[in-house]
């Protein structure tokens, strides 16, 4: 699938932005000795292809707390819809912001939706991507 997406794709018909919520899309290839943090796998093929930014976990996550992840992440990033809705963040906030639900206390309370998974998630790209519903 993913020789055949780099064959079919070229510009002006590349992705913009992509979130993936899967288990492994961030890992690089462990055969072939590349650390996790290497761009690597399906999230590296993506760049490769043309998309700007990539927002993909680095291990196998909670599909409830991914899914929850992925409400919040849109949620903060997409442009406001309404004058009450807050201004929308940059992707690399969003999945700060994510990361910073992960503390000692909650972890220690079992505080439903406080896992590894906030953590899992990464932003490859520019830090500051910001997403439009166009």
């Amino acid at each position: 699938m993913i020789a055949e997406a780099r064959r079919s794709l070229s510009p002006p018909d590349t992705v913009e932005q992509v979130a993936v919520n899967c288990r492994t899309a961030g890992w690089g290839c462990l055969d072939c000795k590349r650390v996790l943090a290497d761009n690597g796998g399906f999230a590296s093929t993506l760049l490769q292809i043309g998309a700007t930014g990539v927002v993909a976990p680095l291990w196998n996550v909670n599909d409830v707390t991914a899914a929850e992840c992925a409400r919040a992440f849109y949620a903060a990033t997409w442009s406001a819809t309404g004058e009450d809705d807050p201004p929308p963040v940059s992707a690399a906030e969003a999945v700060r912001s994510l990361r910073a639900r992960y503390t000692q206390s909650a972890t220690e309370a079992k505080t439903p939706g406080v896992d590894a998974t906030l953590i899992a998630f990464q932003v490859f790209g520019h830090p500051r991507l910001r997403l439009d519903r166009g």
